[in-house]
């Protein structure tokens, strides 16, 4: 609510490193931070304890949802009152591409440098960087919670149905129908799939969707505002007002 902490012992310890608030955060492959600090994007190179702000300011609103590309140039962000914003030079500048009030943005994935998925209520999609955008139209995907990719090329969309994978961000196929639906989505280093429940039931699959295994019992009565899940083996689910939860699962790559 009103500071990052940062942990060296996977999550054992915590300290206090910069004093501020945050409604979401991501890594670069570069290894800097980017987090939404109220109405901006702000980048860490040195772990989180200073911050610079790109050339964003959404003022007197806030980002509700961003996206990094891979070479860490393109970015993607979704303003709390529906507007969107695509920047080509790692945030030097940023242009609006889209306005609608109506638009509340739950996730946003860079697929590459030029086509893009926007979780706003209905599902968009832009081959050309948001010069122009389509909709998925599959009466099964009913909005999204969040999205994920493997190192496979598959997609992943999470929500309250549950999880679909795709190849090309259009056509989707359902993985895992879950009534309730799952709340965020990750992959590991190895293609694993992690997936925890709006109860903080965490489920896991080795196969790429085709198989799940229900591997926690469920998290007291919280709201869930993140899911990660470390090179280490170590899940950690951020809750609303119980603290940050921990556990530990058997990570191995597929042969």
């Amino acid at each position: 609510a009103d500071s990052f902490y940062v942990s060296n012992d996977d999550g054992l310890s915590w300290k206090s490193i910069y004093h501020t608030w945050s409604n979401c955060m991501k890594a670069g492959s570069d290894g800097s931070l980017y987090s939404c600090i109220g109405s901006s994007i702000c980048r860490s190179t040195d772990f989180g304890r200073t911050w610079n702000k790109l050339n964003l300011d959404v003022s007197p609103y806030y980002i509700r949802a961003f996206d990094i590309s891979g070479d860490n140039k393109i970015i993607c962000a979704g303003s709390s009152v529906g507007e969107l914003f695509v920047s080509d030079n790692a945030g030097q500048s940023f242009k609006s591409v889209l306005k609608n009030e109506d638009y509340f943005y739950t996730a946003i994935h860079i697929i590459n440098n030029s086509t893009f998925l926007i979780g706003c209520g209905p599902i968009l999609y832009t081959k050309d960087s948001g010069k122009t955008f389509g909709a998925i139209q599959d009466s099964l995907i009913r909005g999204v919670n969040d999205f994920a990719s493997d190192h496979l090329g598959y997609i992943y969309l999470a929500n309250y149905d549950g999880i679909f994978k795709s190849l090309d961000g259009i056509k989707w196929l359902s993985v895992f129908n879950r009534p309730g639906g799952i709340k965020y989505l990750r992959t590991d280093q190895f293609d694993n799939l992690c997936a925890i429940s709006q109860e903080g039931i965490v489920f896991f699959s080795n196969d790429q969707g085709r198989s799940w295994d229900m591997i926690s019992n469920p998290i007291p009565s919280t709201y869930f505002w993140s899911f990660a899940v470390s090179n280490d083996g170590y899940l950690f689910s951020g809750t609303q007002d119980k603290g940050i939860y921990r556990k530990k699962i058997e990570i191995e790559k597929r042969e």
